[in-house]
């Protein structure tokens, strides 16, 4: 019994250093921030966040965000976007895909597609897939497939080659459409390997058309 005392009671020291260490750091950091540092102001963002304590989170990734931090203004967009402040999400993504975020840009396209803006939407999920984005990829290739489907094969199979199982699916299906089973069943079976939940089945379909 004692050496259990003994081991829980290190344990605990250990356990109040750490969360002491921890408080102090974020002090630290919440000074800096609080001068005016943009990556502190954007780190505290991030454990705000992580802590669920969104207005806080809100608060210094707007800081940093509104004096230029791209990580900043891609984060504070998702979290807009969260909120279902869907005009905030567009202003914070758009500022971020501006200046060369392939993430915002993939989903800023996406909001606008949702939207039915479809050529500024093609604009913005270009930028993303020619940074190599593959939910950009994906999303492109998505928006050819009726008017376009070389290029929607082209998007496609960019993400597909790289693992992205949404865009092997999808590709999989697109060349059975072409009666290519071949490829159909190559793409389907990546994807299934890749844990994509439809390509099951979509490959069961392909292979009872070939029998």
């Amino acid at each position: 019994m004692k050496k259990i005392f003994v081991i829980f009671f290190l344990n605990l020291i250990i356990f109040i250093s750490t969360f002491s260490a921890s408080t102090d750091t974020i002090k630290e950091i919440k000074i800096m921030a609080d001068k005016g540092d943009l990556e502190a102001q954007f780190d505290l963002g991030e454990l705000y966040y992580d802590e669920e304590k969104y207005e806080l989170a809100e608060k210094y990734y707007k800081l940093a965000a509104d004096n230029g931090n791209i990580n900043a203004q891609y984060e504070l967009g998702g979290l807009y976007y969260e909120q279902e402040r869907f005009q905030m999400a567009e202003t914070y993504y758009k500022l971020a895909a501006d200046s060369g975020n392939a993430r915002s840009a993939s989903n800023l396209g996406v909001m606008y597609s949702n939207q039915g803006k479809l050529d500024v939407a093609k604009k913005y999920l270009q930028l993303a897939a020619d940074n190599g984005d593959l939910e950009g990829q994906f999303s492109l290739g998505f928006l050819y497939e009726e008017e376009n489907p070389k290029l929607a094969e082209k998007y496609y199979k960019l993400a597909a080659d790289k693992g992205y199982s949404k865009a092997q699916n999808n590709l999989g299906l697109l060349y059975y459409e072409q009666e290519n089973f071949e490829l159909a069943e190559k793409y389907l079976k990546l994807a299934i390997d890749s844990g994509n939940p439809d390509a099951k089945d979509n490959l069961e379909v392909v292979q009872s058309r070939r029998k």
